[in-house]
């Protein structure tokens, strides 16, 4: 894959992920603010069971950002030699 377009790839990717945690942040707003006083004591739990998902995409957007870092120290090393 040539540099252009693996930038355009994590440029997309990034993008993708954070509409996604956007998405996911905000069904969590709703759930809270609907929630009555037992369920938001205990929403700490509610948080952990239903929304796990959220962490893989967390981990996706690390992974492209390790990419995006890797090829960039790799443009500045050939850069200078």
């Amino acid at each position: 894959m040539t540099n252009q377009k693996l930038s355009y790839a994590v440029i997309m990717l990034s993008g993708m992920c954070l509409i996604a945690l956007i998405i996911i942040d905000y069904s969590i707003f709703l759930d809270y603010t609907n929630s009555n006083g037992k369920n938001r004591a205990l929403f700490g739990l509610t948080l952990i069971l239903d929304y796990q998902h959220r962490h893989y995409i967390g981990l996706l957007t690390l992974i492209v950002f390790v990419i995006s870092s890797i090829s960039l120290i790799k443009k500045t090393i050939q850069h200078y030699m």
